[in-house]
């Protein structure tokens, strides 16, 4: 039985966020509507959390990743071209700051993610235009994704 709380989209799909104890604790759980393969709505009725709890767990989150797990991931990237355009127009990451740019067109932006698929999604499309500077282990994880992506492709070839 759960306690259904918000309903919040990313990457084109539906995701429930819910918990088993009408969000007491403060945990709540991502289910991904598509795949719930029965629903009853029950005759009990549940407190909703309070507004006060929703907005720290959901918080700032720009996607489904970003919904608070506790963890806080202090990130800096450069953007260069259209990806420093792109970041300069528009809140991608939660709170990110960025920088005036440079002469070379270039910025800097640091924010506080909570999951790293905040970032790496974002870094291998605007690729080569955005380099993880900060920190080493997400910049790590960029690589090991593009390093098996092109191994996939000589085996390919």
């Amino acid at each position: 039985t759960l306690c259904p709380v918000k309903i919040l989209a990313s990457e084109n799909f539906f995701y429930m966020m819910a918990s088993e104890d009408a969000g007491k604790a403060g945990q709540f759980r991502k289910y991904r509507v598509d795949r719930i393969k029965r629903l009853e709505i029950l005759p009990e009725e549940f407190p909703p959390p309070s507004r006060e709890l929703i907005k720290k767990v959901i918080g700032t989150a720009t996607t489904i990743w970003g919904v608070s797990e506790g963890k806080k991931i202090k990130i800096t990237i450069k953007a260069e071209g259209a990806a420093a355009d792109f970041l300069r127009s528009k809140e991608i990451l939660p709170h990110q700051k960025v920088s005036r740019p440079a002469a070379d067109g270039s910025v800097t932006v640091k924010a506080v993610i909570h999951h790293h698929m905040e970032l790496v999604p974002l870094v291998l499309h605007w690729m080569p235009e955005i380099t993880i500077i900060e920190p080493p282990e997400l910049r790590a994880e960029a690589k090991s994704r593009i390093d098996a992506y092109l191994a996939k492709q000589k085996i390919r070839s």
